[in-house]
């Protein structure tokens, strides 16, 4: 249970000196963080997870070592959960905070989770309804439908993330922002930075 709490909370992980408070993102930005961001999508959906994983903000691998991450995701296939992630799309650039040595870009996006379960880690129905009930708290129960016989989801996310580059470049890397990761993002993204985006 502990592997699949850690894998939902992944999928679905500096210093501050001068931090400037949040701005609107600059233009310059914008198509670059696009043409990134569609590979990273890319990555996700064909379940590239060692590409998803290169466009993964580094500081996460401080945590948990990068193919440990990948190992786990290969892991849980193996176990019997399958994740089908699509129709993603970018719906807003919040806004921008500028370090001593990043930009992040916090950024809203929209996608479709498909995730089916079998094998015997699966096979209690009090973990089923553990599932059911933690992405109807995440996502909304409006866009949670869950197949009982099939052992399936699918469910309609809207997301938040991070793009982070440093500071005067465009190899920007992302990291989700949700309720679930705040111990993780606590430890590598600077609290300023969170609160601008709260």
């Amino acid at each position: 249970m502990n592997k699949l709490m850690l894998t939902l909370c992944l999928i679905a992980a500096i210093s501050v000196n001068n931090l400037s408070a949040q701005v609107k993102v600059e233009e310059s930005f914008k198509q670059p963080i696009n043409e990134r961001i569609a590979l990273f999508f890319n990555a996700t959906a064909q379940k590239d997870w060692m590409g998803v994983l290169d466009l993964t903000y580094d500081s996460l691998f401080n945590l948990v070592p990068k193919e440990q991450m990948a190992m786990l995701f290969e892991q849980m296939e193996a176990e019997g959960m399958e994740i089908n992630m699509g129709k993603f799309e970018v719906v807003d650039f919040i806004g921008q905070v500028d370090t001593k040595d990043k930009h992040f870009v916090n950024i809203n996006y929209a996608m479709e989770l498909g995730m089916k379960f079998s094998g015997p880690s699966f096979s209690d129905e009090n973990v089923m309804n553990y599932m059911k009930t933690s992405f109807e708290t995440t996502y909304g129960a409006e866009n949670v439908t869950f197949n009982k016989e099939e052992k399936s989801f699918l469910i309609k996310a809207d997301k938040n993330l991070y793009a982070i580059a440093p500071l005067k470049t465009q190899e920007w890397k992302f990291l989700e922002n949700n309720a679930e990761q705040q111990m993780i993002l606590s430890q590598i993204i600077p609290e300023e930075v969170r609160k601008s985006f709260e």
